[in-house]
C-alpha cells in the first residue's frame, strides 16, 4: 500500500438490517430513518464503505455511546 493510502472504510454493525441497507441496498423504514438513511449515503458515496455484522456483546462500547448522546440530545 502507498504512503497515505487508505484501506476501504468498514461500517461494523450489530444490525442485520442495518448490515443489508448498507451492503444490499435494502428498504430503510420509517421516514426520520430514511432522512438519515439518505444522509449518510451522500455523506459515503465517494468512500464506497462495506458493512460487517458482529455480535451485540462485542458492540457494548458503541451501546454506551449510543446512550450518553441520546441523553445529550434530549437536554
Amino acid at each position: 500500500m502507498e504512503p497515505g493510502a487508505w484501506d476501504e472504510p468498514v461500517v461494523y454493525t450489530d444490525s442485520q438490517l442495518g448490515c443489508g441497507q448498507i451492503q444490499q441496498g435494502k428498504r430503510v423504514g420509517p421516514t426520520k430513518l430514511i432522512k438519515l438513511h439518505r444522509r449518510a449515503m451522500k455523506l459515503t458515496a465517494s468512500l464506497s464503505p462495506s458493512a460487517r455484522k458482529i455480535e451485540r456483546p462485542k458492540n457494548k462500547v458503541a451501546h454506551r455511546i449510543a446512550r450518553i448522546y441520546g441523553n445529550l440530545v434530549k437536554a
